[in-house]
């Protein structure tokens, strides 16, 4: 559906004022950069793209075995353990609250399946939170290193 030019709304009365005129026609131009801190070269296969996984713990001591056991599988490069971040959420049809650690764990796709079922397998929830985003830019360094620390051995 297109913008037309004829308009009775006080706001695009083209008559009285040319300049509030609307176009009937928007054209977009799209650019492609290439970023050379972006480390998606054909190298590197999509199944090995880097990505953050969220993790919730109720306290370090839970934290920080996951971390172990992910590590020790070699599942992830990195997990930071951010302790006392306040959490609000539903469960079980009631609102909740309480103090939460939250575990970033830096890993690639290839290596997600495994590590979800590490961090159910040992996690203390019922149901823990286990989000992925992408890793869209980083240090072509990080990167290569991130990947290269969850290569198996």
């Amino acid at each position: 559906m297109g913008c037309s030019t004829q308009s009775p709304l006080p706001w695009n009365n083209s008559e009285a004022n040319p300049r509030l005129a609307v176009p009937s026609r928007i054209h977009f131009t799209v650019f492609l950069v290439f970023d050379p801190v972006l480390d998606y070269s054909p190298q590197v296969k999509a199944t090995k793209r880097p990505c953050i996984v969220l993790v919730t713990a109720p306290d370090l001591q839970s934290a920080r075995k996951l971390a172990r056991a992910a590590l020790a599988a070699r599942l992830i490069a990195c997990a930071n353990l951010l302790p006392k971040i306040e959490s609000h959420y539903w469960w079980q049809r009631k609102i909740e609250s309480g103090t939460e650690v939250l575990l970033l764990l830096k890993t690639t796709s290839n290596r997600l399946v495994a590590l979800e079922k590490l961090i159910l397998a040992n996690h203390p929830y019922d149901t823990p939170e286990f989000i992925v985003l992408p890793i869209h830019r980083g240090n072509k360094r990080y990167l290569a290193w991130l990947q290269n620390a969850v290569q198996a051995s």
